[in-house]
């Protein structure tokens, strides 16, 4: 289920239900540079029984809290609306192949999706499932080509268990990635999370590189500054050569 991409700010909970029945989702950023998981609603997901897996899931639930004390979703406010959040995380603009910023970097795509409450209840992220197809470096030492990690993003739809469909987008430099699309990512690791998140992106679904901005869209730096690569391999190339001069 997809929510069409003119959703207002705020929105009865009827109408969001309603709205959560509109169309399929497709792996494309819509005119507000959200992917398509993010108006995908999906139910709650089942609790894991271990109580190690359990204590993981509330680390990244509360990771995702508001700083600024925003309203629980799952409540019904005074005017009987809910508010559509976004994100309240401090970002900035990244150079254009942070390797010194980030745990580990990989040519990924993102496979599934699975929305959550923060543990706050003020807004909805969600785990990516990401398979690595080339690993280029790994600080971490936890990725393998065999296995998926998880990638958390800010933003999701939510269908409750009593029916309640919530939403957040993901504002505030959440560097969004697409489903199914292949990307050089720039990973920033959570121990406690045992998950990344996304310090900068690099769209390798085309003839030539992109590199994304925070929002998910293509980025032009001014002047010199802007990077060109002819293809896939010069840009790890580069990135390879980097990673060697700062003894990785």
């Amino acid at each position: 289920m997809a929510l069409p991409s003119s959703i207002p700010r705020f929105v009865s909970i009827a109408a969001l239900i309603s709205l959560a029945t509109a169309g399929a989702a497709q792996s494309t950023l819509d005119e507000f540079g959200r992917p398509s998981w993010v108006t995908t609603a999906k139910a709650q997901a089942t609790l894991p029984t271990s109580s190690d897996l359990r204590a993981i899931q509330n680390s990244r639930a509360t990771y995702f809290n508001s700083a600024s004390q925003a309203p629980p979703l799952d409540v019904e406010q005074v005017d009987g609306k809910a508010d559509l959040v976004g994100g309240f995380h401090d970002s900035f603009r990244p150079k254009a192949l942070p390797t010194d910023q980030s745990d580990a970097v990989a040519v990924a795509q993102a496979t599934a999706f699975q929305p959550y409450l923060s543990s706050d209840h003020s807004r909805v992220y969600a785990e990516l499932q990401t398979r690595p197809l080339d690993i280029v470096a790994d600080r971490s030492e936890t990725l393998n080509r065999d296995v998926t990690f998880v990638v958390l993003q800010e933003g999701g739809t939510l269908i409750l268990p009593n029916g309640k469909v919530v939403s957040s987008m993901p504002f505030g430099g959440a560097n969004p990635i697409q489903l199914a699309k292949r990307y050089l990512l720039f990973l920033k690791y959570h121990p406690t999370l045992q998950a990344f998140t996304v310090v900068k992106s690099w769209d390798l679904s085309g003839d030539r590189p992109i590199e994304l901005d925070y929002d998910g869209h293509p980025y032009t730096r001014p002047g010199d500054a802007a990077p060109s690569f002819a293809d896939d391999s010069a840009l790890i190339s580069e990135v390879k050569q980097q990673l060697t001069v700062e003894g990785r």
